[in-house]
């Protein structure tokens, strides 16, 4: 079956998106209950949060590695110089994973500074 972008444009990757009207999408962005704001706040929170920690400087380490048989993954993040660690968890499976920091609800990702 063949999107109306791909019908429309002749190329496989084109995507069907909305045209959005600037005014119209400011004002959408102004309430915090639509969704394009729930959305544009929770990446915006994100990038805060990245900023202010050291180990996400583009220097930094990273290392990857999985726990739980694999439904784990374990990303480390080392600042330059080693002044923090950041440790994100990811739970990958339907079921609750126990791991050294805690227990990870189902699909939960959790970062531990320090």
């Amino acid at each position: 079956m063949m999107s109306r972008g791909v019908e429309q444009l002749g190329y496989n990757r084109a995507i069907n998106r909305a045209k959005l009207d600037a005014n119209s999408l400011e004002a959408e962005l102004r309430d915090a209950d639509t969704f394009r704001a729930q959305v544009f706040n929770a990446y915006a929170d994100l990038v805060r949060s990245r900023r202010g920690h050291p180990a996400f400087h583009p220097l930094g380490s990273q290392r990857a590695s999985t726990l739980n048989d694999g439904r784990v993954l374990a990303l480390e993040r080392t600042a330059p110089g080693g002044g923090e660690r950041v440790l994100a968890l990811f739970n990958f499976s339907d079921q609750p994973q126990t791991v050294e920091h805690g227990e990870l609800a189902p699909y939960e990702s959790r970062w531990i500074a320090g």
